[in-house]
């Protein structure tokens, strides 16, 4: 019982946090969000969304539009590519005897959509779709499902 209560109360604790964190990001999202709307009405939202779009494109002049960057990466990224999702995610994700070419090459966004997606995953295509399309001469193997 004792062991119960202390989870309830740190699940508790961990959602009013959450909740006293979430309201800057939330406003500063919504003034992006009134031009730029489209990117979180997916199924899927990228995570780092709910933590504010600045946690990405910190290096953006939204003061003026067209926006101005102040960085050296395109549309205001703290970073490029993969060093910019390796903010979040664990790098050992990506690592390992065999890598797949997009991921080794950095190409995240090859395969992904970085604000939201009906897919799972952020994925641009349904998984098998997806992969069709540089591995058109699988299609007929037996672990293709379509979708």
């Amino acid at each position: 019982m004792a062991t119960e209560t202390k989870l309830l109360s740190g699940f508790i604790f961990a959602l009013l946090l959450a909740a006293a964190c979430a309201p800057p990001a939330q406003a500063q999202n919504a003034e992006c969000l009134k031009c730029h709307a489209g990117v979180a009405d997916k199924k899927v939202v990228h995570g780092a969304l709910n933590m504010g779009c600045a946690t990405c494109h910190s290096e953006l002049d939204s003061s003026s539009v067209p926006h101005k960057f102040k960085g050296k990466f395109a549309k205001g990224l703290s970073a490029e590519g993969p060093a910019l999702c390796a903010k979040c995610h664990d790098k050992k994700l990506f690592e390992g005897k065999f890598i797949h070419a997009p991921v080794a090459a950095g190409m995240c966004l090859g395969c992904h959509n970085p604000h939201s997606s009906d897919n799972q995953g952020l994925l641009k295509k349904s998984p098998a779709a997806l992969c069709l399309d540089c591995h058109p001469d699988i299609a007929k193997g037996p672990h293709v499902i379509a979708g």
